[in-house]
């Protein structure tokens, strides 16, 4: 079984380490390609037999991105990671094993960071914390693209990525895949070191309100089948509500996972992002209001 790995890049600074990890674990011999699409100014995609590059001219979207490396992929599993995004030992051969079993269509895998940076530990705790490398395996209702693999006959009754739904195009990709029948599983073992270039907090907090903005919880035509909660419809309810919600939402954070306990020192940051999140979508509600009437 063929196994094809998308990246899409925007000149990644270590994109050349995710390519080293996946020279060595294809040499494994692991029927496997590799396909870079988008920009590298900086020249650090080296093209070689697993290695193919899509330069794109200019700059596109991750979601763009990846489905022009659908298209072009061979593979029968389609496997997407960011470029910011180091596979562990044992990553690629992992997704092998798993996929033997005819029954898993979709599988996420666990995510590190080896930052220090105090915003770059809120970010880690912040976005993923169901998808860390310390949380336990199962299902989850939605999982993100920078670790994430499907068949491609799944993605064939879906669709593939939302180019319209930047930011969150993969809680759309994946919702669409859930409901449709497929069971989103995770394992924590096979995972990335995730190197993200947002280091402060004018950097995080705005990506924050990037991803509420963009949230399908506050995209109308998601409502049908999501029911988001009563807050999450009306801008000046959410915006009332925002810190309570802020507070509650961290707070369970924390609790889920004993494993942080190392890093309560990220609880402030944390908070911080969660508000941020509820500003923008509290924002998009507000358009959506706007445009409506």
């Amino acid at each position: 079984m063929m196994y094809s790995v998308i990246i899409p890049n925007l000149n990644s600074g270590v994109i050349h380490r995710t390519l080293e990890a996946l020279e060595q674990q294809a040499a494994t011999g692991v029927e496997a390609e590799v396909i870079v699409v988008g920009v590298d100014s900086p020249r650090l995609v080296r093209p070689s037999r697993l290695v193919r590059f899509i330069d794109t001219g200019s700059a596109v979207t991750a979601s763009v991105a990846r489905n022009i490396g659908i298209e072009r992929a061979s593979g029968e599993v389609l496997c997407f990671l960011d470029a910011d995004c180091v596979p562990r030992p044992g990553w690629l051969a992992g997704l092998v094993a798993s996929f033997r079993d005819p029954a898993v269509s979709v599988l996420g895998g666990g995510v590190d960071s080896c930052l220090p940076g105090y915003w770059e530990r809120c970010e880690h705790v912040g976005y993923f914390h169901e998808y860390l490398v310390t949380a336990p395996p199962g299902t989850r209702s939605q999982l993100p693209s920078l670790n994430l693999a499907v068949r491609r006959s799944a993605l064939e009754g879906v669709g593939v990525f939302d180019v319209n739904n930047p930011y969150t195009e993969d809680s759309d990709l994946t919702t669409r895949l859930r409901l449709a029948g497929h069971t989103l599983w995770f394992d924590p073992l096979l995972a990335v070191e995730h190197w993200p270039d947002r280091a402060n907090a004018r950097a995080v907090l705005c990506h924050s309100f990037r991803h509420g903005s963009c949230s399908i919880k506050v995209n109308r035509r998601w409502w049908p089948v999501l029911h988001p909660p009563f807050v999450l419809r009306h801008a000046a309810l959410l915006l009332a509500a925002a810190p309570f919600l802020s507070l509650v939402v961290t707070a369970r954070i924390f609790t889920a996972d004993a494993s942080l306990a190392r890093d309560l020192q990220t609880v402030p940051g944390v908070f911080l992002m969660k508000l941020a999140w509820c500003m923008g979508a509290a924002h998009t509600l507000a358009m959506g209001s706007s445009t409506s009437r």
